[in-house]
């Protein structure tokens, strides 16, 4: 079972709009159902007591893709246009898919939500691999991303 963090400020309703047509570009990640997500993100940011930093952004996830390995399943990774956030798409063959956690900069650590239809239990050790990733290796992590060429499509996984 996945455990949520405490919703410590972080409002992600602004990302549902740019998600949504990101998910829609990508096989690997169509059946995510974006109406729900949007209405998950809201709900998510109306029960946020605080404001923060990426509450006024728009804040768009397209930059990469490369894809990763976390918790033994493939992970479709990219950043977002503030150069420190990042998705996480479930690969098709993911049994977590459909699946994705999104990894919010917050001063100098991440605070990592997740969100899907897939198998949350099959989700639950890449979320535990990314709540034990340093910040400065999501950070790396962004830089990777940012060093894929513009239109590329992510790496074909055996």
């Amino acid at each position: 079972m996945i455990r949520r963090r405490p919703r410590c400020g972080v409002r992600l309703g602004r990302l549902s709009l740019p998600l949504a047509a990101l998910l829609a570009a990508w096989p690997a990640s169509a059946q995510l159902r974006a109406d729900e997500n949007r209405a998950q993100l809201a709900a998510d940011a109306a029960q946020s007591p605080e404001k923060s930093d990426a509450a006024g952004t728009n804040v768009r996830c397209k930059t990469g893709p490369v894809v990763k390995q976390l918790g033994g399943t493939y992970w479709i990774v990219f950043s977002c246009d503030d150069s420190k956030s990042l998705i996480f798409l479930s690969d098709q063959r993911n049994p977590a898919f459909p699946f994705m956690f999104v990894a919010m900069a917050k001063d100098d650590r991440y605070e990592v939500r997740g969100q899907g239809e897939g198998d949350k239990d099959a989700a639950a050790p890449a979320f535990e691999a990314l709540m034990k990733m340093p910040a400065t290796e999501l950070f790396a992590l962004v830089e990777e991303t940012q060093a894929v060429p513009d239109g590329s499509k992510p790496p074909v996984i055996k």
